[in-house]
């Protein structure tokens, strides 16, 4: 019994929040698939469910792994005129993203990590408001390359002259043809 006691305490979780959205699910699973090779860390991936025909107000979980399970968070009921406006839609995730991410931070205390998608930026604040004691990360879904330009605009090292244009970067001068869509040194 003593020692399935401190397994409980030695266990360390880290909650990966995806974007619900295409290019963004992927590589924070594969991110979390792979950290949860990693004893004895315990990983969980909040989802919203797309079911729209069911009336599931609860959290299911489904176990991927040992050490990684998937909840499947509800959408909250849309009250609006129809169809629903995106924005509605949008505004209805991040809330039930908040709503389950904040019962986990003050529900669980060995959460010593969220690791959330870089669209999600709100969700440092309920990290921040919710988890005391708990880190966080944004983790980038798009490319290096594009992470490299990022960096770069930050620095003032990349330039963009919108009437001829033309941008700098690195100290070459590129050409932008829109008819072509092509970079042109």
């Amino acid at each position: 019994m003593g020692s399935v006691e401190k397994k409980e305490e030695d266990e360390v979780e880290v909650i990966v929040v995806p974007c619900p959205a295409q290019g963004h699910i992927n590589p924070l699973l594969q991110f979390a698939k792979h950290l949860s090779h990693h004893q004895p860390l315990k990983l969980t991936l909040p989802l919203m469910s797309t079911n729209n025909n069911s009336n599931h107000s609860t959290t299911h979980y489904q176990p991927l792994t040992p050490s990684l399970t998937i909840h499947h968070i509800p959408l909250l009921p849309y009250q609006g005129p129809y169809p629903e406006p995106l924005h509605a839609l949008w505004e209805r995730r991040q809330a039930a993203i908040r709503l389950h991410l904040s019962h986990l931070l003050t529900s669980d205390p060995n959460i010593a990590c969220v690791v959330y998608d870089s669209i999600f930026p709100w969700v440092l604040d309920i990290v921040k408001q919710f988890g005391v004691g708990v880190s966080a990360s944004a983790f980038f879904t798009q490319s290096c390359a594009v992470n490299a330009i990022y960096y770069n605009v930050h620095k003032g090292g990349f330039m963009f002259h919108w009437k001829s244009r033309r941008f700098r970067w690195m100290g070459f001068l590129f050409y932008y043809n829109p008819l072509t869509s092509h970079l042109h040194l």
